[in-house]
């Protein structure tokens, strides 16, 4: 399938922690695969900012969407990989309108 992916990332980022930067690239990841395996999408924007003491990570797609959200391993896994840093993941979608995820994780994470 033909998917085009937008990345809006700013040329500087520093993260607190090794296992920040690999949470947020793990979870990237897992965006795009599902994107490509289950949205039907041309488009993926892909957003990464510092804002709120942490840094938000927001996948968007232009895919089908879906009436009512039923969470995968992948994604399961993906919110705990932003829990384990103190940190918070929401998933939005509605038929027609696409899916879109929005993980937020502190400068300073916090472990349990």
């Amino acid at each position: 399938p033909q998917l085009n992916v937008h990345l809006d990332i700013p040329e500087q980022l520093a993260v607190q922690s090794a296992e920040a930067a690999q949470t947020l690239m793990c979870s990237a990841q897992e965006i795009i695969t599902n994107t490509l395996r289950h949205a039907r999408a041309s488009n993926l924007w892909l957003v990464l900012r510092v804002e709120d003491a942490g840094v938000r990570l927001e996948g968007r797609d232009d895919g089908e969407g879906v009436d009512e959200l039923r969470l995968g391993l992948g994604l399961e896994g993906l919110r705990e990989r932003f829990q384990q840093l103190g940190g918070r993941v929401t998933f939005d979608s509605e038929r027609g309108g696409g899916f879109r995820v929005t993980g937020w994780i502190p400068a300073r994470p916090s472990h349990p």
